[in-house]
């Protein structure tokens, strides 16, 4: 059977804790990748993806929300609507300059390069998580294997 070490990307697009959302997104939309580990000091701190940026829209979503007119709002629209959007706007940046660490998942689940890809699948399965950093003996990050790598693996 083959090993997380066969079949797990070597180069790994990592991110900062003190990054900001928009260039997370615009890194994952570029590198055509869902997520990726954030690395401090040379140590996994945490997990950054898309799931955590739908979150942070899903939130910014519901402020939106509390911002809507009620029917009775009707004959102040127009003053109550050049308020409200001068607030989303700076909603929305404040928004894309949340902090990566502000949104990361923090309890990392990782795994050594020396397990077996079943291991791997079962630990993605079990844990509902779609990446997994692989990590060497003192914990520095030497890869990461995906969904992806796992059912390619099987070619």
């Amino acid at each position: 059977m083959k090993t997380v070490g066969e079949v797990m990307t070597r180069e790994v697009v990592t991110f900062q804790p003190g990054a900001s959302v928009a260039e997370v997104a615009r890194a994952l939309r570029e590198r055509g990748i869902s997520g990726g580990p954030v690395v401090d000091g040379g140590r996994v701190v945490g997990i950054v993806s898309e799931a955590d940026l739908l979150r942070l829209l899903e939130s910014y979503q519901m402020r939106i929300e509390t911002f809507l007119p009620t029917p009775f709002d009707i004959l102040e629209l127009p003053v109550r609507m050049g308020l409200s959007l001068k607030g989303l706007e700076e909603r929305a940046k404040r928004t894309s300059a949340t902090k990566v660490e502000e949104v990361m998942t923090r309890e990392v689940v990782s795994i050594g390069s020396d397990a077996p890809i079943g291991e791997a699948a079962r630990l993605m399965m079990a844990k509902g998580v779609n990446r997994l950093p692989v990590l060497d003996r003192e914990k520095r990050l030497v890869g990461i294997v995906t969904r992806g790598d796992l059912v390619s693996s099987l070619a």
